[in-house]
């Protein structure tokens, strides 16, 4: 829009190019119509590139004054409206409303005096002043919304101008005046602005420490997972020997129970040909004291035989010569007699020792046997252990088998943590630079209230751990989000 001052020499070329159209405007004079348009419209062009230092109320009241001198001597009044509208149509770019008052009651009020005092012979004639009239109004409706709009232009230029039309951008712009309705909205939008980027700046330097944090955790925990892999990948190559070692001790506890149910039944064969034993040994000691009760018997015998032939001794002794035969036979009997007693006496001393001895054997193959017992239940009950051993060996085996499956995918899954661990360092680095430039970038506003943001330590493997942990982060960095997303929803956009 030029300026407002530059309305001067275009209203003077009209008012002149209309005074001399309506005094000298003949049919002979039509010729000259189109030269003074022509330069009418040159002075026009011409005012409009050069002429930007006039004062607006001089300008306006200049313009009002030639419309009132030209009803003052125009030919009538409706002649007069017309040059008292187009008056009053150039006045609006000034934004004064004064101004457009004061102009519009003089234009109607002047040539209503005149004619009402016969200073002037001008017939009234009301329905052109009352046009006047309606046009001042219409045009104060735009003088109004003009002088508005002119200080929405200017609050808003002087609002980007103070944020900086190169270098930073400055939004601590409270203390800056803006009297429009429009510039009050910029410049609480741009305080909204400065709000938010303050919470992102706060938010990129707490992300960039606790990026910074993450990172050495990440690298302290990819070495502590690479320790606790190869610790585990000694823990598989000792489960696989273990598992090694317990099968073979399974096989020998199989082979060992295979031994036990052997030995197992040569005892209880043992055990039985034991039985016999101790069967036979019972019957030759009864065998034995029916030995004993014949030679009892004989002995018995060989007494009263020997008593006899001591008899019959006796009877040749009286009988004299004619029993001396008989004694000789009695002498024979009583000695067989006595030989038969004392072979029987032998023989009952040997029976007596031989019943001793077979009753000793009899008692030692009753202990024996009573021991083949033991023996027989011992060696169950070790083929019963060793059976309990296999399975409990061959159980473990398969355990340690389980075992040492779980511990090679407990390996895989640490050594995929060691990956992820390493990953999560590499992308805790890239989020540290992100946040240092976005801090650059933030670096561009200045926001007042400390503008310099917190420095933060570069990213590396073996920096120290960050000060500030993640967990220990502001409200306002923890809301920051949040903020910025009420902040968006808050713009009212014109």
């Amino acid at each position: 829009m030029p300026s407002s001052n530059a309305s001067f020499l275009p209203g003077l070329a009209v008012l002149a190019l209309l005074a001399l159209l309506g005094v000298h405007a003949t049919p002979g004079d039509a010729v000259w119509l189109g030269p003074m348009v022509g330069v009418a419209l040159g002075i026009v062009w011409w005012a409009w590139r050069r002429w930007r230092r006039l004062d607006t109320v001089a300008v306006g009241m200049a313009q009002v004054l030639m419309a009132v001198a030209w009803q003052a001597l125009g030919p009538d009044m409706a002649q007069g409206a017309l040059v008292s509208m187009l008056a009053l149509s150039l006045l609006p770019p000034l934004r004064s409303l004064p101004l457009l008052v004061a102009a519009t009651v003089a234009l109607v009020a002047t040539p209503l005096l005149l004619s009402l005092s016969g200073l002037v012979a001008m017939p009234l004639q009301p329905l052109p002043l009352l046009l006047v009239l309606v046009q001042g109004a219409l045009l104060s409706t735009r003088t109004l919304h003009l002088g508005r709009q002119f200080a929405e232009n200017a609050d808003v230029t002087f609002l980007v101008r103070a944020m900086g039309q190169q270098g930073p951008i400055r939004l601590n712009l409270s203390a800056v005046r803006a009297e429009s309705t429009l510039g009050k909205r910029l410049r609480d939008l741009q305080d909204r602005m400065a709000g938010a980027l303050r919470e992102a700046r706060t938010a990129s330097s707490e992300v960039q420490s606790a990026s910074a944090e993450l990172a050495q955790e990440s690298h302290q925990l990819t070495a502590r997972t690479e320790r606790g892999a190869a610790g585990l990948r000694d823990a598989v190559m000792t489960l696989e020997q273990i598992s090694v070692i317990v099968k073979s001790s399974a096989d020998a506890a199989m082979e060992a129970r295979s031994t036990a149910e052997h030995a197992s039944k040569q005892a209880e064969h043992g055990a039985e040909l034991f039985g016999r034993v101790v069967h036979t040994m019972r019957d030759i000691d009864a065998s034995s004291r029916e030995i004993a009760e014949i030679i009892s018997v004989i002995d018995g015998i060989a007494f009263q035989t020997n008593i006899l032939a001591l008899n019959a001794a006796v009877e040749a002794a009286r009988a004299g010569e004619q029993g001396r035969g008989f004694a000789v036979v009695a002498a024979e009997v009583r000695s067989l007699a006595l030989r038969s007693a004392s072979s029987a006496s032998q023989i009952k001393g040997l029976i007596q020792r031989s019943n001793e001895t077979v009753r000793q054997g009899s008692d030692l193959v009753d202990a024996a046997g009573t021991a083949m017992g033991e023996i027989v239940r011992s060696v169950r009950n070790v083929g019963e252990v060793f059976a309990t051993l296999s399975a409990d060996t061959s159980e473990h085996a398969g355990s340690i088998e389980t075992v040492t499956g779980a511990v090679r995918e407990v390996d895989e899954l640490t050594r995929d943590n060691a990956a992820m661990a390493a990953s999560l360092g590499r992308i805790a680095g890239a989020l540290h630079n992100r946040g240092q430039q976005l801090e650059s970038v933030l670096g561009a506003f200045r926001l007042g209230d400390g503008d310099a943001p917190p420095s933060t330590a570069p990213v590396s493997a073996g920096a120290p751990m960050a000060s500030a942990p993640a967990a220990n982060l502001s409200p306002s960095a923890a809301s920051s989000a949040p903020a910025a997303d009420a902040t968006a929803d808050a713009v009212e956009y014109f």
